[in-house]
């Protein structure tokens, strides 16, 4: 689940806060240690303080500042929580950073730089687990463009920047909007460590024109890996 909001702030830029939680249900125990059967749940979130700003015409950069806790058993069911080891649960903080501007007409620029920060330690230091950084970089070019219809062809590329490991995740597609209020995309995503290699698609409503109201909904059907159901996501925005 994802909630956020911004707003601008004069003489500074936009700036914004959300939450980021993530459920993973209930869940029981077993294993050397402990006592098989104990039911607990499990959940991780983040908490965003975001701060966007322009650098010169159609250029801008945003800073995103967060804490992540992540809860994943209790030290009634940990191996080593018995022995005085503790719970499973970590905690940090992380920095990201991006730039976006057009470097012609029509084609736009965009990289960002993820989840700079210190590593996760649930049960001791030697059991730490890095924050997954990674960097990204894309690409968008306008291949048409009128009062009625927009054609804008994107593609971008994510590489992890953890030393052990070497994922490279490729994604592409192609927006038509009509007259920036009906918005329908398909595209593709390339993950060989995932084990992702499906089809992206979604579509969108902007109502500001035909209900005077600043409301957006959106869909998206994304795949996940091989053997896993698609996700559907839906997204609502409200301006004010």
């Amino acid at each position: 689940y994802w909630l956020g909001g911004g707003r601008y702030v004069d003489g500074w830029g936009m700036m914004g806060a959300s939450i980021t939680y993530l459920d993973q249900g209930d869940q029981l125990s077993s294993g050397t240690g402990t006592e098989d059967g104990i039911e607990f749940g499990s959940y991780e979130f983040s908490v965003n303080l975001s701060w966007g700003f322009k650098l010169a015409q159609n250029w801008g950069a945003g800073l995103n500042v967060k804490y992540i806790r992540i809860e994943l058993a209790p030290e009634n069911v940990t191996q080593d929580g018995g022995q005085g080891g503790g719970a499973g649960d970590a905690q940090s903080f992380a920095v990201d950073a991006g730039v976006r501007g057009e470097l012609i007409d029509g084609l736009w620029l965009g990289a960002a730089l993820a989840n700079l920060g210190p590593d996760l330690t649930f049960i001791d230091a030697d059991q730490s687990d890095p924050l997954p950084l990674n960097g990204r970089l894309g690409l968008a070019y306008d291949l048409y463009d009128s009062q009625v219809s927009r054609f804008t062809l994107s593609g971008d590329v994510l590489v992890s920047l953890v030393s052990e490991d070497d994922t490279i995740i490729y994604g592409g597609g192609l927006e038509w909007a009509y007259s920036e209020l009906l918005f329908i995309w398909g595209g593709y995503k390339y993950d060989e460590e995932g084990d992702i290699k499906d089809y992206t698609a979604g579509a969108g409503v902007d109502f500001g024109k035909w209900i005077g109201q600043p409301l957006r909904f959106g869909y998206a059907s994304v795949p996940q890996a091989s053997g896993l159901d698609r996700v559907n996501r839906f997204t609502l925005g409200y301006s004010f």
